[in-house]
């Protein structure tokens, strides 16, 4: 199990990736994981005035999670859901279509009264693992830092730090801030 959870046997030395020798060309970016909490509200919060700073774009990312992506995993019987028609899936999509519009329109509210600045800004949607598609992105796109919180929507507060931030904090090599 102790290898199965090392990330060392994903590392560049082994896989013999590189890294692209020109990273940073176009606008930078400064990514933020949400996921609709109060922490998330937060990193965007701090996200828009860095990026501010350094006339970067924010970029917004929501990973949710499917049933059927769940049952595609290996082991995935132990988080095997049934699905008895696509209109469970349907729901989840525009669940989270609804709830990344809303917060889209909660953003641009806090733009216009002043307390986020007026800055570009986009909103993604990925299907997966949540720490897995934060790092991905990252590795793929470089943004010049992440913002993320401390906890999840669905973290206890009796968590010090939830178990997404704490890999992503492990496995990044891109600067983090961790609100």
């Amino acid at each position: 199990m102790k290898i199965i959870e090392s990330s060392a046997w994903l590392s560049e030395d082994v896989v013999g990736e590189k890294e692209p020798e020109n990273k940073f060309l176009g606008t930078p970016k400064i990514l933020v994981p949400i996921d609709f909490s109060d922490y998330s509200m937060k990193a965007c919060e701090i996200g828009f005035n860095f990026a501010q700073t350094i006339d970067a774009e924010v970029i917004l990312l929501h990973v949710y999670f499917t049933p059927i992506y769940a049952s595609s995993l290996p082991y995935g019987d132990v988080f095997n859901y049934q699905i008895a028609d696509e209109e469970s899936l349907k729901n989840i999509i525009q669940k989270i279509n609804h709830d990344i519009n809303e917060l889209s329109n909660k953003i641009k509210e806090n733009i216009q009264i002043g307390k986020f600045p007026d800055i570009k800004f986009q909103c993604l949607l990925q299907e997966g693992i949540p720490e897995e598609e934060i790092l991905r992105y990252s590795k793929e796109e470089h943004p010049l830092l992440i913002i993320m919180g401390t906890r999840g929507k669905n973290q206890k507060d009796i968590d010090l730090i939830g178990s997404v931030t704490a890999e992503v904090i492990d496995r990044s090599k891109v600067p983090l801030v961790i609100k």
